[in-house]
């Protein structure tokens, strides 16, 4: 009964904390056109303190005194939203959220376990932050090249949950994971069709195993929501300035959660600049700020850990062993096969490619956009595998399948879209 009463006030944890800077009252006097529900500032905050706690986390600084002060601001900051917006805000969205979050959160706490890349990798780094080591000692630790940041709000959230149980800091994942859902779902006029797309997106999307120490959620709720804001209907140089921002600070962020989401935030970015953005002088200077945010995460890493690697040494020179074409021929077929599993194992893949086939965009641009990005990342699976030095038959079961779950999210913002569309 303890453990269901902590879980439990950990999800209003969760709320209360990603509660600020926005909320629905104060995000009204950035005088914003930009059309955000409740859903979308939830998942602002969220980068923010991503952010924020990023930079702490190369500093010596108390963690409980941050997280105390943010909850404090938090209470104050929405006290007016408590006297005057508590009711008007409720609405089915709202009631049923925290339900789908602690479904969640139970069936995590009934499998405590930590899945092989959660115990053998990421639990270490976890473990780390959780002890307040030394930050210069990082490096001395197993597979030091992996980011760390959702390491550390997950020892961040351990650390500051009211049970000493790893799983409670972990939880956080689920949580940013439905709020994408919602900022999306949110935006359907209907309802109705609101409540079952959401189903629809938990059924394609829901896998109790990546809740098991894997960090694969955090870049696909990362990937839905910047995708929404990369498509927002920005109606003034403000809207486009808030947005760019968001952009560029959760693209940020991203570098830190996985390797790959260097390859991702650049693929994703430059669609971005190459399908959306019209005026030549603002892609320049978002190319500008962007190249610089890729320059400064790796001379980071580099002074941070020595280097910058990779769990393995990709080496050109295996792509010699293709001087014979019968080996192309089964490298090709072996990955295309392996992603063709990835597609029924994860329904929102095959809803992505519905997407691209059925073109319910109206926007050339748009559509270009998604087919290029997934190109690109196709392109960048198939040449990653051809010069990885391990087997095929030991990567791809255990790999490619994640790597595709990712990026699965870049099309829900369209469906959302084209189910508004049904409706009307």
């Amino acid at each position: 009964m303890i453990e269901i009463i902590a879980i439990t006030l950990q999800f209003f944890i969760f709320h209360l904390f990603f509660s600020t800077p926005l909320n629905t009252l104060n995000y009204k006097k950035l005088n914003l056109q930009l059309s955000l529900n409740y859903f979308d500032i939830i998942f602002c905050n969220i980068i923010f303190h991503s952010f924020i706690l990023l930079i702490i986390s190369f500093l010596k600084i108390d963690l409980l005194v941050y997280f105390i002060t943010i909850l404090i601001i938090s209470l104050v900051s929405n006290f007016s939203w408590l006297k005057k917006k508590l009711f008007q805000d409720i609405n089915i969205y709202t009631i049923i959220f925290p339900v789908i979050c602690l479904s969640i959160f139970f069936e995590i706490a009934h499998h405590a376990v930590l899945g092989w890349d959660g115990s053998a990798h990421w639990f270490w780094k976890v473990n780390f932050f959780y002890q307040d080591q030394d930050i210069e000692s990082y490096k001395n630790l197993p597979l030091s090249q992996y980011p760390h940041l959702g390491s550390y709000l997950w020892s961040f959230f351990w650390k500051n949950s009211l049970l000493n149980y790893e799983y409670m800091g972990r939880l956080f994942i689920p949580y940013i994971y439905v709020v994408s859902l919602f900022a999306i779902c949110m935006d359907i006029k209907n309802r109705l069709y609101g409540i079952l797309f959401i189903i629809l997106l938990l059924s394609a999307s829901y896998d109790i195993f990546l809740f098991s120490g894997y960090q694969e959620y955090i870049t696909f709720a990362y990937i839905c929501f910047l995708s929404k804001f990369i498509f927002s209907d920005k109606k003034n140089y403000n809207d486009k300035l808030f947005s760019d921002t968001i952009i560029l600070i959760g693209s940020f962020c991203l570098l830190w959660i996985k390797q790959e989401c260097f390859f991702y935030v650049i693929f994703l970015n430059f669609c971005y600049i190459f399908f959306v953005k019209n005026k030549n002088s603002e892609k320049i200077i978002f190319s500008t700020i962007l190249i610089f945010l890729l320059m400064l995460y790796l001379l980071i890493e580099k002074n941070f850990k020595g280097e910058v690697g990779y769990q393995a040494k990709l080496d050109l020179s295996n792509l010699e062993k293709f001087k014979e074409l019968n080996l192309v021929a089964i490298y090709i077929i072996e990955i295309t096969k392996h992603i063709m599993i990835a597609f029924f194992k994860y329904p929102i893949l095959i809803l992505n490619i519905l997407l691209l086939f059925f073109n319910p965009l109206q926007n050339k641009n748009e559509y270009r956009f998604i087919l290029v990005f997934f190109l690109l990342n196709f392109i960048f699976l198939y040449g990653v595998y051809s010069i990885h030095p391990a087997p095929l038959e030991e990567m791809l079961p255990n790999t490619i399948d994640r790597l595709l779950f990712q990026i699965s999210s870049i099309g829900i913002v369209f469906m959302g879209r084209w189910v508004n569309k049904i409706n009307n």
